[in-house]
């Protein structure tokens, strides 16, 4: 068997990725219930949890962002959509898995964010959504696995974001709904400004 059924009976397929229709519903359901760090958290904090924060990293951080900051909260949106189909695998597995593993990744990857309407963000935006991802990484590591914190390699980060997390942003089912709510103020904000992808 080389599929998966989502949440709403949609099957998507591993070996014909380009077939697969993707629904919202089925990434905000998934990401809102799969727990970051595989588990090993202080409290469930949900792989959409971090996605919502990201929203305000670029502020946080003191980044102007212009014209383009539709396109960034847009890319923030669906940079780990894929992970409701592969799974928020941990990197060290990622990489212990190779080039097999990568392939599968970023088609997967590829083809969610074209479903999601992010197909057309340019290669500058993927490139600082993933160093605000990184700053995202190290906050979280700072506050939610225990001390003492073993040291790794958070990789390039657009800076350090400042701590405290707050309160969890709700259950699953809520952090669902944010998700979704917050995934479509992105298309919302990018259409009426007649950007489309």
């Amino acid at each position: 068997m080389t599929w998966i059924q989502t949440r709403t009976g949609r099957r998507f397929e591993f070996e014909q990725i380009g077939i697969s229709k993707i629904d919202p519903q089925d990434v905000a359901w998934s990401l809102a219930h799969q727990c970051r760090f595989n588990g090993h958290c202080r409290r469930f904090y949900s792989v959409a949890e971090p996605t919502l924060r990201m929203l305000i990293a670029p502020e946080l951080l003191g980044m102007d962002l212009g014209g383009d900051a539709d396109q960034v909260a847009l890319a923030i949106m669906v940079h780990d959509a894929h992970e409701a189909y592969v799974s928020d695998l941990p990197r060290p597995i990622k990489w212990l898995l190779g080039d097999h593993w990568g392939a599968i990744e970023r088609q997967c990857e590829l083809h969610v964010r074209n479903e999601l309407d992010a197909g057309s963000i340019s290669p500058k935006t993927w490139d600082l959504v993933r160093l605000l991802d990184n700053s995202m990484l190290q906050l979280e590591a700072r506050e939610l696995l225990v001390w003492p914190q073993q040291p790794w390699d958070f990789g390039s980060t657009a800076g350090v974001l400042r701590g405290p997390l707050g309160a969890p942003l709700g259950d699953p089912e809520e952090t669902a709904e944010r998700w979704l709510l917050e995934y479509d103020r992105c298309l919302i904000g990018r259409d009426s400004k007649g950007v489309k992808s």
